[in-house]
């Protein structure tokens, strides 16, 4: 039953896999760096998803002035160039907004400024908010807040990562080992988000996604074999803690986009792994529940493919689909290592 749902699921997501890359909803990065003068640099980056020519403009306050324009652009496919302004009484108390060319793409606004004092201050805006202020002092609740979000975000957005807990669904089928599975998974990407987060361990981020799609490959594989005495079935836990460790690095890219609060740099990180774990557990309520309440849906959907999944199998079908999008997922980011 569960593993005809992840067939449509995977025939859904493999219609959107191909222009992009498994991690597409990169937000939009707004960098504001306040200098010893008083004068603020502002730093906009684009995700790869949205041309430069329809990128936002930052709409200064009022009682600030621009003391230089927007200059060259670093990157034509990400940043735009700084502009430099000056604002009366600081920036504190100030309303900034943002207003696109075309229309609003609907993504995810991170903003970070380096105060003069060196603390920091952090903002994260859903898509549909393009206004906002920065107060004089940032609290501990708006920082668990934002960290909190930025968290499930990231693991709602992140495909290969709710593939791969769904393919662990698939291939644990008995309740209690699934719960000790899935705590492996858990503790592990814990573990590693929080050591490459402090900056204890530093791997390259590239050839670590890669890995992460060999990941979803190698649960595939599993569950396309019939044998019962593979390494996945015989040692789920220690499969899941072991691919964990590598989840975790990839969880903690998120972070090096906008970085933690030096001032609040625990209550970030652990906030971002609670956005992170319940945004997980969701996601697997989730799929339990349209397996419970769709049976009837599911099997008139696949009534034309019947003769076939009778000959494959429901989870083979599955894990052909999860096999081809990871390999594809994994080629496409060793292209960039090239």
């Amino acid at each position: 039953m569960c593993a005809r749902l992840i067939v449509w699921v995977v025939l859904i997501l493999w219609r959107g896999a191909f222009p992009a890359n498994a991690h597409e909803a990169h937000p939009l990065y707004i960098s504001l760096e306040e200098s010893n003068d008083g004068s603020i640099v502002a730093h906009l980056k684009l995700p790869e998803t949205i041309p430069i020519n329809e990128g936002p403009i930052l709409l200064i306050p009022d009682g600030c002035m621009v003391t230089s324009g927007i200059g060259s652009i670093k990157n034509p496919q990400t940043w735009i160039a700084p502009v430099s302004f000056r604002c009366q009484g600081g920036l504190s108390e100030k309303i900034f907004s943002i207003k696109y060319a075309v229309g609003n793409p609907a993504i995810t606004s991170l903003i970070r400024i380096a105060w003069r004092d060196r603390s920091e201050t952090i903002k994260i805006l859903p898509p549909n908010e393009l206004t906002w202020s920065f107060p004089k002092e940032q609290k501990f609740f708006d920082v668990a807040v934002s960290y909190f979000k930025l968290g499930v975000e990231h693991i709602w957005t992140g495909i290969d990562h709710l593939l791969f807990v769904a393919a662990l669904v698939m291939l644990v089928t008995r309740i209690n080992l699934l719960i000790w599975t899935i705590t492996g998974f858990t503790i592990a990407h814990s573990i590693t988000l929080a050591l490459a987060a402090l900056d204890i361990v530093n791997i390259a981020i590239p050839p670590t996604e890669a890995v992460i799609a060999l990941s979803i490959v190698f649960i595939a594989r599993e569950l396309a074999d019939k044998r019962q005495d593979t390494i996945g079935k015989r040692f789920p836990i220690a499969v899941s803690f072991i691919f964990g460790l590598l989840h975790g690095f990839g969880f903690a890219a998120a972070l090096a986009e906008i970085g933690l609060p030096k001032q609040n740099v625990a209550s970030g990180l652990l906030f971002f792994n609670i956005g992170v774990e319940i945004g997980q557990i969701a996601f697997i309520l989730l799929l339990l529940s349209i397996f419970s309440v769709s049976y009837h849906l599911i099997r008139k959907m696949s009534e034309p493919y019947m003769p076939l999944i009778s000959r494959w199998g429901h989870k083979t079908l599955a894990a052909y689909g999860l096999g081809a999008l990871a390999t594809f997922w994994f080629f496409q980011r060793i292209e960039i290592l090239i």
